[in-house]
């Protein structure tokens, strides 16, 4: 079983290999416009390798819990199996100084291109993201703008054709 916002917002295609344990079984890449890939090349930059893709998804579930919103993912599908204390064994195949999760560099670009943000969040939505839309706008705190412009993203992508 794997949580369909996991699913959407790592966006791989599913390949029978033991490499892809963590695709559901048939799922295809959702094609993003580009209104919504601008935004998604920022917080998972192209041409990451699958593991370092990984370790950024499983930050953003980390982020998305440290701002309180963890629950929030139950609404994308009921099944949670991230285990967020422990990284996974893929960490273990790629070295320890390649993963790198930059944070301020994410925040920074994502900031300087406030139009990105303001277009893909006129996108429809596979669900009511009003509450995100205005933590992103007008929290204080970073990590809580971040959570919910993640959820905001992947409620877009939910609503995309598969």
């Amino acid at each position: 079983m794997y949580n369909h916002f996991r699913t959407l917002l790592l966006n791989e295609t599913y390949v029978d290999s033991a490499e892809c344990d963590y695709v559901p079984n048939l799922f295809v890449q959702v094609l993003l416009p580009p209104v919504i890939q601008h935004v998604y090349a920022i917080l998972l930059p192209p041409g990451l390798s699958l593991a370092k893709k990984r370790f950024y998804v499983w930050n953003y579930i980390n982020l998305i819990k440290a701002a309180g919103l963890y629950d929030e993912l139950k609404k994308f599908d009921f099944r949670i199996v991230e285990n967020l204390t422990e990284a996974s064994s893929y960490f273990n195949q790629v070295s320890a100084g390649t993963l790198a999760f930059d944070f301020d560099s994410i925040w920074n670009s994502l900031e300087s291109r406030e139009d990105l943000v303001r277009d893909m969040l006129a996108q429809k939505a596979s669900l009511d993201t009003t509450q995100y839309e205005e933590t992103w706008r007008r929290h204080p705190n970073r990590v809580y703008r971040l959570a919910a412009l993640l959820l905001a993203l992947v409620a877009r992508i939910d609503k995309l054709p598969r």
